[in-house]
């Protein structure tokens, strides 16, 4: 548990900053050398919970924050649908 909530504070601060060194990318990187050290100390639990948030991350959408402001994400949040520019 304490690892998926890390997991999503690190992705609501990538949508929060919009920062390129957060993308996707880099975090499912991150992830998965975890994932690596895990099962290498034979810690498989902490393992199998960094591959399943390997497995969540990868299924979101691409995250496009690049030019928006923070009040034009959360009014897609919150409505459903793009922002106008």
């Amino acid at each position: 548990l304490t690892e998926q909530i890390k997991a999503e504070h690190i992705a609501r601060e990538a949508i929060r900053l919009g920062d390129a060194e957060y993308d996707k990318v880099e975090m499912a990187a991150q992830i998965e050398r975890e994932m690596f050290e895990a099962a290498e100390a034979l810690d498989f639990e902490r393992a199998a919970t960094l591959r399943d948030q390997l497995r969540r991350l990868k299924e979101l959408p691409e995250l496009i924050v690049s030019s928006r402001t923070k009040k034009d994400v959360a009014r897609k949040t919150r409505r459903g649908r793009p922002a106008k520019s």
